[in-house]
């Protein structure tokens, strides 16, 4: 069953980016409008077609770093909750470094 689990997720993930099929469309064909920003100096048309399909890739990315963490730290919970009775072993707990590796990532 927990195979099924990112299948789902990526099923999920796929039909929210599809939603998105014009943005791209817009990034992909985009035309500079031959007119510079008066404060950044950027072509207008940055503004119009590649940062709104940029602010959508970094939305996508944020929200698979919190799935990922999420899901990291819910999979360490599940495996070693028994061992948490358990006494401490040499060497570093289990789920110690890996689950905070990826938080520390979505943080920064």
């Amino acid at each position: 069953m927990w195979r099924l689990v990112p299948l789902l997720v990526a099923v999920l993930i796929g039909l929210w980016a599809s939603r998105e099929w014009e943005l791209w469309l817009l990034w992909r064909y985009a035309v500079p409008f031959g007119q510079a920003d008066p404060i950044l100096g950027r072509d207008v048309g940055f503004f119009v077609y590649s940062l709104p399909f940029l602010q959508f890739v970094r939305g996508l990315l944020q929200t698979l770093v919190v799935l990922e963490v999420t899901g990291q730290q819910l999979k360490d919970a599940l495996e070693h909750s028994a061992e948490y009775y358990k006494p401490y072993v040499a060497g570093t707990p289990p789920g110690e470094l890996p689950s905070a590796m990826p938080l520390a990532i979505a943080v920064t």
